[in-house]
């Protein structure tokens, strides 16, 4: 009788270890042509290059299809578009050869440069820090680790495809007049610090790195989005008393539905207090002081967490512009999701 394996076959390790462990008479892959319509090619060694990961995370595929928005993929852009003549596996040559500089090695910036340089431009990748920008806090909380996939994929296509990497700041200045014919700003985004009286000290993200992470400690996390959630998500597992504030009517506005069912669950279970059409108006020490429909204190709070959104850093356009054109990309244009930054960088580089 023979068997059909199906579900997360993501990678030539998975089809390898199917075969050789459990001698597999059929694989059914289904999301991992999502995320790369050449994964059999590039298996057999018939297509070049490596295998774009699924990431599992059912954002663009399950998410699109519920939204109404139709099947798509967090990593894979051309998902979705395969009518169109330019969203092709290989894109379009250029017309004429130019050169530019790409500022930041996110998701948007990473795609933008191997678009570009498979059109046949030269091009200069800017990032002073690691390469994969937010993308490499989205594989920390928990459930999360087949996140981390898609930064390794993009780190090791720039290296096989050639393109350089530059790991320094870009500033204007070493910007401008450097022969480039453009500049794709993808400098991402920065946390907001709301104008919270008696806030001083405060936390981001730090806490999702294990090292950093509290035990037994009473936190507040100010902001229920899809960060803030996540943070408390790996907050209770260390066994810290965790209250989410949120001036909105709901929290997880952000998530993807499955992920957001499983999350408020889990936070259900562990006791998580929280508040919703609430702000924090001060913080005195360890009381934290709440305002809504009525006045809350919360005392003996050990540490604070503010995740109330993301802003565009795109403050350099104003200084180049008058030189080089800039085309601003990802979260610098607008504060979005991995999906939607990469599309960005894609379709943006697809018209240079």
């Amino acid at each position: 009788l023979p068997f059909i394996f199906v579900g997360r076959i993501n990678s030539k390790e998975d089809v390898d270890r199917l075969m050789k462990d459990y001698k597999a008479d059929y694989l059914a892959i289904g999301r991992g042509l999502l995320a790369d319509h050449q994964f059999v090619g590039k298996y057999l060694g018939k297509v070049e290059g490596k295998i774009r990961p699924c990431l599992a995370c059912a954002e663009g595929c399950l998410g699109g299809v519920k939204s109404g928005e139709g099947l798509q993929c967090v990593v894979n852009p051309l998902t979705g578009n395969e009518g169109r003549e330019d969203f092709q596996e290989k894109p379009v040559a250029a017309g004429q050869e130019k050169s530019f500089a790409v500022v930041g090695g996110g998701p948007a910036g990473m795609e933008a440069a191997l678009t570009l340089h498979k059109r046949g431009h030269k091009v200069e990748l800017f990032e002073r820090e690691e390469l994969g920008g937010q993308l490499n806090l989205a594989h920390l909380p928990p459930n999360k680790e087949s996140l981390k996939e898609i930064v390794d994929y993009y780190r090791d296509e720039l290296d096989r495809q050639g393109v350089p990497v530059r790991k320094e700041e870009a500033t204007a200045e070493n910007l401008k007049g450097n022969g480039y014919n453009g500049v794709l700003l993808a400098a991402g985004a920065e946390p907001m610090i709301p104008p919270i009286k008696g806030l001083k000290e405060y936390y981001w993200t730090e806490f999702l790195y294990d090292e950093n992470l509290p035990t037994g400690k009473r936190v507040v996390v100010i902001g229920g989005g899809l960060i803030g959630m996540e943070l408390a998500s790996k907050l209770v597992e260390k066994n810290n008393d965790v209250t989410i504030v949120e001036m909105l009517p709901e929290v997880a506005t952000g998530m993807e539905m499955i992920e957001k069912s499983m999350t408020m669950k889990k936070l259900a279970q562990k006791n998580v207090t929280i508040y919703t059409n609430f702000k924090v108006e001060e913080i005195d020490r360890s009381r934290v002081i709440l305002n809504g429909d009525e006045q809350r204190i919360l005392e003996d709070i050990d540490h604070i967490v503010v995740t109330a959104g993301m802003r565009s850093r795109n403050d350099m356009k104003e200084e180049i512009e008058p030189e080089l054109p800039v085309y601003v990309i990802g979260d610098a244009k607008k504060v979005g999701k991995a999906q939607t930054a990469i599309l960005s960088g894609r379709t943006t580089a697809l018209q240079l």
